[in-house]
């Protein structure tokens, strides 16, 4: 019985070396749908990324450093603009309605955190594809989202790219860090995110409760 080519699509060398010459340009697509369309979020952007740059760090793909480097911050810029605007469009119809306390905590978070959570939200998987919409629904403003998110567009994308490159040509990372990559890019995001997280916790901690007994007795009258 003749044996099946399968191609694990979620495993960034496997969907590099499927594309061949347009590995870039898949790298690209993928980038995009991780950082706008709520469907991204099963993609490996951050080991895709660094792969990437591994690649051309052994001139295994066509194109010249620049071009890859630039390609992929367009990519993720431009995932966030179709993020954000989908959100802008269909949230507030869809979340108002049916979530108005977690859309006016939305928008409170935003009003407080938004340019910090846009531009470190780009190193936490999931989090990245969901920031995005969840800007545009509670209406964070474009000229200050467009801001941030190039900035984490050309951090992200730009950044790893770059890391993945410059260790691929190290023979001690091919040796011993390269057969690891999704543990190390674990431990990266995670010593990224958790400053972050520990932030939000206390500031959820120390948050005052909302008087509910008195809303509830006003509502009641006289």
């Amino acid at each position: 019985m003749p044996s099946l080519v399968h191609v694990e699509l979620l495993a960034p060398d496997q969907l590099l070396a499927a594309a061949g010459p347009w590995a870039l340009w898949a790298a690209a697509a993928v980038v995009l749908a991780e950082c706008g369309l709520l469907f991204g979020v099963i993609f490996p952007g951050d080991t895709l990324l660094l792969s990437v740059g591994l690649l051309a760090s052994q001139d295994l793909l066509p194109q010249p450093l620049w071009l890859v480097v630039g390609t992929l911050v367009v990519a993720a810029f431009a995932g966030n603009v179709a993020g954000y605007e989908l959100g802008r469009w269909a949230g507030p119809t869809v979340l108002d309605g049916r979530a108005p306390a977690r859309m006016a905590r939305a928008r409170r978070f935003f009003a407080r955190y938004g340019s910090v959570a846009v531009v470190l939200a780009r190193f936490v998987p999931v989090v990245r594809t969901l920031i995005t919409v969840t800007a545009g629904a509670v209406g964070m403003p474009r000229r200050t989202y467009l801001l941030y998110s190039g900035v984490g567009a050309a951090l992200w994308a730009g950044g790893l790219t770059m890391l993945g490159w410059w260790a691929g040509r190290l023979p001690l990372v091919q040796t011993h860090v390269q057969p690891h990559l999704d543990l190390v890019i674990g431990i990266v995001v995670a010593l990224v995110a958790l400053p972050w997280l520990v932030h939000l916790l206390r500031d959820r901690w120390h948050r005052e409760p909302e008087p509910v007994v008195q809303a509830s007795s006003r509502s009641a009258g006289p």
